[in-house]
């Protein structure tokens, strides 16, 4: 593909097994289903898609290293099970929510909202980085890569760390019943839900500044053979 495509208002479903988007023109979708297996992005072919994302058993979709994927509509959604993208973006005025398991093996960065209460977001790449100058609202980030942000950012379930994660800057917020597991090193840290429990095992770090704002921080629950914070000011 050389030129543009442009879906309009329209739904385009990939139901072909082993289909293949692909050229360095312009991707340009409303609604775009997968409904077939093995389904995949060349890494030139930049997707846009200003609609909903949906995926129909066995769909699955996988765009190419080098690839990214972009959502920009205003109040649309993500669901269905087996996406691996490579870089993501949720754009400037985009409202996006997701209840499901994405795996992103490259970049995430949201400049609109990304609400993904309820889901999973798999960051799996080597030193890739979570930018987020929008809003960025987590049910469960699991790192499994070696990733890192200065963002802010909110989680609602658990930061579960199996690989790296380290924050330079700004503020994660726990909300909800949540937890850590693994090792996090965080700058700011915020408790403003019912309550935050440290697994087993877990570490946590904190750079900067501790605040409870609401709710409860538990490291017994678990007796964690191995937990620290290291943090200069506590606000309670």
């Amino acid at each position: 593909m050389a030129g543009t495509f442009t879906g309009a208002s329209s739904t385009i479903r990939m139901a072909g097994a082993g289909g293949v988007i692909s050229g360095a023109g312009t991707h340009n979708y409303f609604n775009l289903t997968f409904a077939a297996s093995n389904i995949t992005a060349t890494a030139d072919a930049a997707i846009n898609v200003s609609g909903d994302l949906a995926e129909v058993d066995p769909g699955a979709f996988t765009h190419a290293t080098g690839g990214t994927f972009t959502m920009s509509g205003a109040s649309k959604s993500i669901t269905g099970t087996d996406y691996t993208f490579d870089n993501f973006t949720v754009a400037t005025g985009a409202t996006i929510t997701s209840s499901t398991t994405t795996r992103i093996n490259g970049n995430m960065t949201v400049t609109g909202t990304f609400t993904g209460t309820g889901g999973t977001v798999i960051m799996a790449g080597s030193s890739k980085v979570l930018t987020a100058g929008g809003t960025a609202i987590f049910g469960t980030l699991q790192a499994t890569g070696t990733i890192s942000t200065a963002s802010n950012f909110t989680i609602n379930t658990a930061l579960d760390v199996g690989g790296s994660f380290t924050a330079s800057a700004n503020t994660a917020t726990f909300t909800g019943t949540s937890a850590v597991r693994g090792t996090a090193n965080l700058f700011n840290v915020t408790v403003n839900g019912t309550s935050l429990t440290m697994g087993a095992n877990a570490v946590l770090g904190i750079a900067n500044i501790f605040t409870v704002s609401a709710g409860t921080f538990n490291v017994t629950d678990n007796t964690p053979t191995r937990w620290c914070i290291m943090v200069l000011p506590v606000r309670m």
